[in-house]
């Protein structure tokens, strides 16, 4: 059980920095749409 937990875990932490990338890139197409809209 706690094998699997650190596997999680060290998986989640190489997983993290593609995950906020790819947020990043979601809120600032959102905020281009947004400021399409609202003009």
């Amino acid at each position: 059980m706690l094998l699997s937990k650190i596997c999680y875990v060290l998986h989640f932490k190489e997983a993290f920095p593609c995950i906020k990338k790819s947020l990043s890139s979601i809120s600032r197409e959102a905020s281009f749409v947004v400021k399409r809209a609202s003009l």
